[in-house]
């Protein structure tokens, strides 16, 4: 059997199907047999390659397995199955997560040496156990880039209703929208190909312009698509950047539009305007909930900041939990702020509303002001870069307020305490502001507006969603990142303490990819760090030390 090693594990599918050990595996076993030691080494890699394709879920630590092959029990194989699906999900690829594999268990290891073909296969069924995993990320992508065409679509629809309905403010200011989010988008694309032949800038700009751009990037993000020579940011950066454009000049306004036009026109509002709000409120949740569920699981970002990425609980039940409670969440979220404004712009008009939302924004401001931590973590300087940093405050402020993107508590952005802060803030606003609703006692023909009751009713409806979705999502991620949710830690003391945390010369790079002005606490440190590693860099030329980091 041991002859026929190399044979079995190049036909692994087939033999596995006909394998009594897999057979032993899949069905329920007693402790004699798991505590049995296995008779050769083709029932090992038979034992293996079966309980890893029959293990749901992903240990939170690693197994420990220190058996010689020739002692290898069923109990064994199980460790071992359950130390690469946990290699395969913290290291950054799957070779990485092999080699780290065979060099861990002294067993596997001694396997690989005898049969150089078992890395191979380890390698083959590792991309499909990834590939199975990363179907519903997938599936999300695509779906996220459907809702946002068929948002597109809902609200063109819109803008013939209301003008065909005289309407002709809400119709402007719904299809303006949509003109507004296609000229941003163009602006990214064109910088981000800049450098790119003409013909792609065109191919590119026509992607957005047919409002297939979302599916684009979805695809890119989701096939792995890797960072271009010339290109500015990766896939996955340009997908959030378009998606939270997306959020700030369509989804967020042509929802306070279409919501005041269900609100002035009450009870005899048409199925279409009642469709097209939800489909608004829809895209933007799922924008949101997508952008930080996907930021949290990833591979890279997790390995670079665990203390910050790692919170996706790894059980298939508890990972649904917290997708669906970050949905919620941006869902009431939006629903309770967009309301609220609603409310108070039909209470004081739009002097009002400037003045509650304005005095929010100056108080984040203050704080930041008065914490040193105005600046904005990318390298700009001058005036631009105090514009960009004012602008960039502002827009992550205002998609986490209106959605709840928990990804912005992070210390570069808003900052966990804070974000708690603005979700409690919103609570308080929708209160206030449906408490001092009154019914309309003169109205138009054919509109008849909302009860007192029912504006209270819907509201603390809203509310209450809230704070059930935030308790729901803290409940069910992993405790040791419920600090993060109520952190103080400034931007500045993050990219100082991720320079002196981290070990790898290639992490610590990271800091010249951020605003100097941040750290220029450990300038000195940085330097002498850099006058020591270079000279050996320049000797031994890492991989990783490429022309841009050379550049820098």
């Amino acid at each position: 059997a041991d002859g026929q090693l190399g044979g079995i594990i190049s036909n692994e599918s087939k033999c596995v199907e006909n394998s009594p050990i897999l057979k032993t595996v899949s069905g329920s076993v007693s402790r004699k047999i798991l505590t049995r030691r296995l008779g050769n080494k083709t029932d090992v890699v038979f034992a293996l390659l079966g309980y890893l394709a029959t293990r749901k879920t992903v240990p939170s630590k690693m197994p420990v397995c220190i058996s010689e092959l020739q002692h290898i029990t069923m109990k064994d194989t199980q460790h071992l199955a359950d130390g690469l699906l946990y290699l395969l999900k913290n290291e950054i690829t799957e070779e990485d997560a092999i080699q780290r594999f065979i060099t861990t268990y002294p067993s596997m290891g001694k396997l690989q040496r005898e049969h150089d073909i078992f890395q191979e296969t380890l390698e083959k069924v590792s991309k499909k156990i990834v590939s199975d995993q990363q179907k519903w990320a997938k599936v999300r992508l695509f779906v996220a880039a459907g809702i946002s065409f068929v948002d597109v679509i809902s609200d063109v629809l819109m803008f013939f209703e209301f003008y065909g309905q005289g309407k002709k403010a809400f119709a402007y200011g719904t299809i303006g929208c949509v003109g507004i989010n296609l000229l941003f988008q163009s602006i990214v694309t064109f910088f981000q190909n800049k450098a790119k032949p003409l013909k792609r800038q065109l191919r590119e700009q026509l992607y957005v312009l047919t409002f297939s751009k979302p599916g684009v990037d979805a695809w890119r993000v989701a096939s792995n698509s890797e960072h271009e020579e010339g290109q500015m940011i990766n896939a996955r950066q340009e997908f959030t950047i378009d998606k939270t454009l997306e959020l700030v000049t369509e989804a967020l306004p042509g929802t306070i539009i279409q919501l005041a036009a269900l609100l002035e026109t009450g009870t005899n509002t048409s199925k279409i305007a009642v469709f097209s709000f939800l489909f608004c409120v829809v895209t933007a949740s799922f924008s949101s909930s997508t952008m930080s569920y996907d930021w949290d699981t990833s591979k890279e970002q997790r390995n670079r900041a665990p203390w910050f990425y790692g919170y996706v609980p790894d059980r298939a039940k508890a990972k649904a939990k917290v997708f669906f409670s970050l949905y919620f969440l941006a869902s009431f979220n939006l629903i309770c702020r967009s309301f609220a404004c609603v409310l108070l712009a039909m209470r004081g008009g739009l002097a009002l509303v400037v003045a509650v939302l304005g005095s929010e924004l100056g108080l984040f401001y203050l704080v930041k002001i008065l914490r040193g931590d105005l600046r904005y973590w990318l390298p700009i300087y001058g005036f631009l870069g105090w514009f960009v940093a004012i602008m960039m405050r502002w827009i992550i402020k205002l998609v986490g307020d209106w959605t709840g993107v928990v990804q912005f508590r992070h210390p570069n952005e808003v900052g966990g305490a804070y974000f708690s802060f603005s979700l409690m803030l919103t609570v308080v606003m929708g209160i206030y502001a449906a408490l001092g609703y009154e019914k309309p006692k003169e109205v138009g023909e054919g509109v008849s507006p909302l009860e007192e009751s029912t504006v209270v009713t819907v509201m603390v409806g809203a509310c209450v969603g809230m704070v059930v979705s935030y308790t729901v999502f803290l409940c069910n991620i992993k405790r040791n990142y419920l600090a993060t949710f109520i952190s103080v830690t400034t931007s500045n003391d993050y990219l100082i303490g991720e320079f002196q945390r981290n070990t790898e010369d290639e992490t610590k790079c990271e800091v010249f990819n951020t605003n100097k002005v941040k750290w220029k606490k450990i300038e000195n440190e940085v330097k002498e760090w850099l006058n020591a590693s270079l000279p050996v860099w320049l000797e031994e030329q890492p991989e990783w030390l490429d022309e841009q980091k050379v550049g820098v």
